[in-house]
């Protein structure tokens, strides 16, 4: 089995001791210990990521409209997780951090032109040294056959990158493949499934064609990625292209649900539900002109930071269950390895959510955030403020760390971070741009690493949806 990097290359161990406990409270060769799984078969694992998915557009995370029933009556039989952060707003640094467990900063993995080096020990591995049947049939087809996130899946729907192909696989045609997939897999299996439908560019949907009725502006027909840039810094001013952005997000994310519906089709054909581990979870979320803004990347903003997550344990059907305290996509690797009874060395920054799933409490956890700069093969230097910006989360509180100059929040009052704590709250924001500070240096072999120099087609790609002007 694979064994992480040091997470804190190159520090002296007085200095690691008091950032592991000051800062991360992560664990050093931790093992998890958990339960044996009742019966002759281990649990199978499904991962349905879902991305660009807000957790306020989400009925179970409080939004009346009616857009996820799909994905509401799913998170009825599970432990839902509301406080659930990524930590970065990119879809390949988040997933990469979804399955080894690590920040960005310390994975490398820090927007969509990286690769995950293959020393880094991923979820999928483990399963497969335990010996798991692996899949991953995704929409982004980079993420596998670019990104390194196909590390310890046998099989995966993109193994090697087709010049000119299309970029998106529809969810359609990811199911199809999982259906094929599933009809020839005896247990135990890990599946990890994934949705781009929420992601831009917008289609028309017949939803959204019905809220756009008499609408007559640069989105009528969709929202390219050009459309979108086209309309930076006019937001504010037009509540009518607001107003169809969020009805064209609103109903790709309908078909993002629908798509889950179809898959769980699928899996209870195979008579497997029953003995299947699920997660829902999104990677990031997506700014909709609040702010002046739209799309997501390089921002901290709670819209796209703060995204849906939940976990259904087929062992405990009645234990349905809303957690409060704050968790984050860090998180995901080590939690499924102990409601797996999985023992492994694997080193984390995350932590085990498994008790929460039989309701007990959760210790306050600090966590992280942070944004990568896009500007394309530049050798970033210390002076660079978009790689200081660093979100800090502790308790109520939450800290934004740019160039230095420190932001503090208290979410508990203001949610949506629109409204700063003044001096009152001096003592907090200066203990947390101290743990900034130390999170913001922990790296700087990866800090200080150029942007990766791209071919023609991914940068075409990345340009295509909105990642690079």
């Amino acid at each position: 089995m694979k064994q992480h990097k040091s997470i804190f290359p190159g520090l002296r161990t007085g200095v690691l001791i008091a950032i592991v406990s000051a800062a991360m409270a992560c664990s050093s060769e931790k093992e998890i210990q958990g339960d044996p799984i009742d019966g002759e078969r281990p649990l199978n694992l499904v991962v349905m990521t879902l991305d660009t998915l807000r957790a306020d557009m989400v009925g179970a995370y409080g939004n009346p409209d009616g857009h996820t029933p799909n994905l509401d009556a799913l998170a009825a039989q599970g432990t839902l997780f509301l406080n659930t952060y990524a930590p970065m707003a990119t879809t390949f640094p988040s997933h990469a951090t979804m399955f080894t467990g690590v920040y960005p900063r310390n994975h490398g993995v820090r927007w969509n032109g990286d690769s995950l080096e293959p020393q880094w020990g991923t979820l999928a591995e483990t399963l497969e040294d335990q010996g798991y049947e692996t899949a991953a049939f995704v929409s982004y087809k980079a993420m596998v056959s670019k990104g390194g996130l196909g590390q310890g899946f046998q099989t995966v729907s993109d193994p090697v990158k087709i010049p000119g192909a299309e970029t998106i696989r529809a969810g359609s045609k990811v199911n199809d493949l999982a259906d094929d997939w599933l009809k020839k897999r005896p247990a135990p299996f890990f599946l990890w499934v994934h949705y781009f439908e929420a992601h831009s560019p917008y289609k028309v949907t017949p939803y959204a064609a019905e809220k756009l009725e008499g609408y007559d502006g640069i989105l009528a027909d969709g929202a390219s990625s050009e459309d979108l840039t086209a309309l930076k810094g006019k937001w504010a001013r037009s509540p009518a292209d607001r107003a169809a952005l969020r009805a064209l997000y609103e109903g790709s994310v309908r078909e993002a649900d629908q798509l889950v519906a179809e898959f769980l089709t699928l899996l209870d054909r195979t008579g497997q539900r029953d003995n299947t581990l699920l997660v829902v979870v999104g990677d990031h979320g997506q700014m909709l002109g609040e702010l002046g803004v739209a799309g997501h990347g390089a921002m901290l903003w709670e819209e796209i930071l703060r995204v849906p997550f939940f976990i259904i344990d087929p062992r405990n059907p009645s234990a349905t269950r809303r957690v409060e305290e704050r968790v984050a996509l860090v998180d995901l690797f080590p939690t499924l390895v102990d409601l797996l009874g999985i023992e492994t060395t694997s080193t984390w920054q995350g932590r085990s959510l498994a008790k929460a799933l039989n309701g007990e409490p959760l210790e306050g956890k600090i966590y992280y955030s942070e944004v990568r700069s896009m500007e394309m093969n530049k050798a970033k230097t210390q002076e660079d403020n978009q790689e200081h910006l660093i979100a800090v989360f502790r308790g109520d509180h939450k800290l934004v760390l740019k160039g230095g100059e420190p932001t503090l929040y208290n979410l508990k009052y203001d949610p949506m971070t629109r409204r700063p704590v003044g001096k009152v709250g001096e003592q907090t924001r200066q203990e947390l741009t101290e743990l900034g500070e130390l999170f913001k240096n922990e790296n700087p072999e990866q800090f200080m690493r150029p942007t990766s120099i791209l071919d023609p087609d991914t940068e075409k790609e990345l340009r295509a949806l909105g990642y690079i002007e």
